[in-house]
């Protein structure tokens, strides 16, 4: 039997099945109706372990269908981040946050990380060579700027993202496009400048749009919560590893 891994995110839900570390087929879902959707997954077939990635508790129906559906179900509570040191943070961290760090260990055995997720928040998180956990920083994602740009005046547009854009602009279109890209890029610069020898990932819906703009060397991995989440339903020992 394989495993089913779920990271429930505040814009949508993306499931998997795992064989060890390797994924399988694969499903996204935006709505409300979650439990319908684990449903169906799991209609067609039934799971060793499922592991939820979720900031909110999961109660009620959609409990029910994972319990009813697998031999062992981890919640993250119940996470145990072999491998990763995560000390006074562990509380606060969120479990995406804590399964891509998990994952970044697995990837980069005893060597220091910086990881990168570019989503409706840009989440930036540091581990050293150790597994240690160094702290990290949040900020607004890509298109909760163009949003608050709107939002918080009365004349500037609500813009769509584009494939490219122009470091000064001579519009107030081209302007705000300028502002908010090259905003986050200096930001992310920033970083890769003052942890010149981290190994740097990024993840995430936007990862590989500002993967293409940066000068250094940069591991893009789009299913590192995933990863991180199946190794914790296959019990992954870290030891000699991180």
């Amino acid at each position: 039997m394989a495993n089913l891994i779920i990271d429930i995110g505040s814009l949508s839900v993306k499931a998997a099945w795992a064989e060890g570390v390797e994924l399988g087929k694969s499903y996204r879902y935006q709505g409300y109706r979650v439990a319908e959707f684990v449903s169906r997954i799991t209609s067609e077939a039934k799971a060793e372990t499922t592991v939820v990635a979720s900031d909110t508790p999961v109660q009620g129906d959609l409990y029910s269908v994972l319990s009813e559906n697998s031999k062992e179900l981890i919640l993250p509570q119940d996470f145990f981040c072999a491998g990763i040191d995560f000390g006074e943070a562990f509380e606060s961290l969120s479990p995406a946050r804590k399964a891509s760090l998990i994952a970044a260990a697995y990837y980069f055995p005893r060597q220091p990380v910086s990881v990168f997720d570019f989503g409706a928040m840009i989440n930036i998180d540091l581990i050293d060579g150790h597994g240690k956990y160094l702290g990290g920083a949040l900020s607004p994602g890509l298109r909760t700027r163009y949003k608050a740009v709107n939002r918080y005046s009365k004349n500037l547009p609500l813009l769509k993202t584009q494939d490219s854009f122009k470091e000064i602009g001579m519009s107030i279109e081209e302007s705000i496009d300028a502002g908010i890209n090259s905003g986050i890029i200096f930001e992310i610069e920033g970083y890769l400048r003052k942890y010149p020898e981290n190994i740097n990932i990024f993840t995430g819906g936007d990862a590989n749009f500002f993967a293409s703009k940066m000068k250094r060397p940069i591991f893009a991995i789009c299913n590192l919560v995933l990863t991180g989440l199946a190794l914790i339903a296959c019990h992954y020992d870290f030891k000699g590893i991180a």
